[in-house]
């Protein structure tokens, strides 16, 4: 699964992007970047007598978001246990993989948002690549993907893919839950 750009669907008029505008921008190759080496040496150093570099680092935000916090960590019972239920609040859950980068980068903003609304709503995340069955049956392709879902039962659920900014995620949950 790959991080893909951010697709947002929107209720009615309510799109937090209407102001915005991207513009595409093109980079040209020069015939210099393809002219070949006239020497038989490389240009890239050799590693091959090298040893390999091992490092110690560890990696908190990794631990941090699969273990504690204010986002629970569930599996694919756990939520079908959840969604079941009586929803006394809407449900914000995070479909994420440990290699991702953005789905690091909304870890974080989704626990800072966790802390803001406190019990007003649930926050949960579910590791793609430890519930892939799960992933597979609600086509999780795209990484971070959020799912909200409303307490009242009847409303329909929403989908974005991709990280998305914490005033968007405000948005969606105080004016489309």
């Amino acid at each position: 699964m790959m991080a893909a750009a951010p697709a947002v669907a929107f209720i009615g008029a309510c799109n937090p992007f209407s102001g915005i505008s991207i513009q595409a921008s093109s980079r040209r190759l020069t015939a210099s970047a393809f002219t070949p080496s006239l020497s038989f040496r490389s240009n890239v150093p050799s590693t091959q007598f090298r040893p390999p570099i091992k490092s110690h680092v560890k990696m908190p935000h990794v631990t941090a978001m699969a273990t504690g916090g204010l986002v629970k960590k569930v599996n694919a019972k756990e939520l079908d246990a959840i969604l079941d239920g009586a929803r006394d609040c809407p449900i914000v859950v995070d479909f994420y993989a440990t290699w991702c980068g953005p789905c690091l980068l909304l870890s974080q903003e989704l626990e800072q948002l966790a802390a803001e609304y406190g019990e007003k709503v649930k926050f949960l995340k579910v590791d793609t690549d430890e519930e892939y069955e799960l992933a597979t049956d609600l086509k999780i392709e795209g990484l971070p993907t959020l799912v909200f879902v409303s307490k009242d039962a009847e409303k329909n659920a929403i989908r974005t893919e991709g990280l998305l900014p914490s005033d968007v995620i405000r948005n969606i949950i105080e004016n489309e839950l």
